[in-house]
């Protein structure tokens, strides 16, 4: 089974969380989400994160303060698996732009908790949605997600710990 570490980062300004445009991915319409990607070798957590908020947003954060959660997503049918990292931060310096290498980023901006937790809800992979929409509700924490694809392409929540 191939692994793969996936970082991604929450960035608050004031009470607005910033989103990047995805463009459209394996048949889906283009969506939001937070800025993050897949690390490179020889790159750790942070310094992943760190370059994808710069690639896809032209900001450089400074200081992550936490770890928001963690989630697993097993891949039975392409044998592959990910541990998804999402930290945290409201330390950055620089001003809003794209220079994506990968050409997957088509917009970033700042938005509300309540209207970017409504553009989360068009994520069309639930690895990706809920667990950020459970993290942005301020419900109880879930520290650790477990994911499941099944042969059919089924995503299944298996576990999640507090």
């Amino acid at each position: 089974m191939t692994n793969y570490i996936i970082t991604a980062g929450i960035v608050r300004r004031n009470n607005e969380i910033l989103l990047v445009k995805h463009n459209s991915e394996f048949g889906s319409k283009d969506f939001w989400t937070i800025p993050g990607g897949t690390a490179n070798e020889n790159e750790n957590a942070l310094q992943s994160v760190t370059r994808e908020l710069k690639e896809e947003t032209g900001l450089d954060v400074n200081n992550w303060k936490s770890i928001a959660y963690i989630a697993q997503h097993l891949n039975y049918k392409r044998n592959w698996q990910s541990i998804i990292m999402v930290f945290e931060s409201d330390n950055y310096e620089g001003n809003l732009s794209i220079t994506d290498p990968d050409g997957d980023i088509i917009e970033v901006d700042f938005f509300s908790i309540e209207d970017a937790i409504e553009l989360i809800k068009r994520i069309p992979f639930p690895v990706m949605r809920d667990p950020l929409i459970h993290y942005l509700s301020n419900e109880i924490k879930n520290i650790f997600w477990v994911y499941n694809e099944n042969n059919e392409g089924f995503v299944e929540l298996t576990n999640k710990i507090s």
